[in-house]
């Protein structure tokens, strides 16, 4: 069974908070919440730990994992890739992609430096490709992660 987990940026302190998502609807505007699963009792009353968060740094838990570390949406993924010119000749080129859910194919899908092109989804993966992946960062902390990466291919 996969966790459902989620994680945002508290607005306050710009930390990375994991937990569940609860989105509120107060005067009319949206708020978005993790909950850290702590409770607190109080004259009948429930009340859950929360930490109102960024919405735009709301990611959910894909349910891989690379080197025992949670890989997120919004993460970026790098490695080797080895393959064959079109002349037979060995090459190796560095891949960097971002993890994003795919709405159209109701799946985690890598795409190529944080554009809309789909590379594969995680399904088209087997175990001994994920261990040759890194996570770097994510577009949250470390968007220049792939304007650098952009920068140094059109340069080659």
């Amino acid at each position: 069974m996969i966790d459902i987990l989620f994680r945002g940026k508290t607005t306050d302190t710009k930390r990375w908070i994991y937990g569940s998502l609860v989105v509120a609807i107060v005067h009319q505007c949206k708020h978005y919440y993790i909950t850290s699963g702590r409770t607190n009792i109080n004259d009948g009353n429930i009340d859950f730990e929360k930490f109102e968060v960024i919405p735009e740094t709301v990611s959910q838990f894909t349910g891989k994992y690379i080197n025992n570390t949670r890989i997120f949406d919004g993460d970026i993924l790098e490695w080797c890739d080895d393959y064959d010119d079109s002349w037979g000749f060995p090459n190796t080129a560095l891949t960097r992609t971002v993890v994003s859910w795919d709405e159209n194919d109701c799946c985690w899908v890598l795409k190529h430096d944080g554009k809309d092109e789909c590379i594969c989804t995680f399904t088209e993966y087997d175990k001994s490709e994920w261990e040759n992946m890194n996570l770097i960062g994510n577009i949250y902390d470390n968007p220049e992660l792939l304007l650098d990466y952009n920068k140094q291919v059109t340069t080659v």
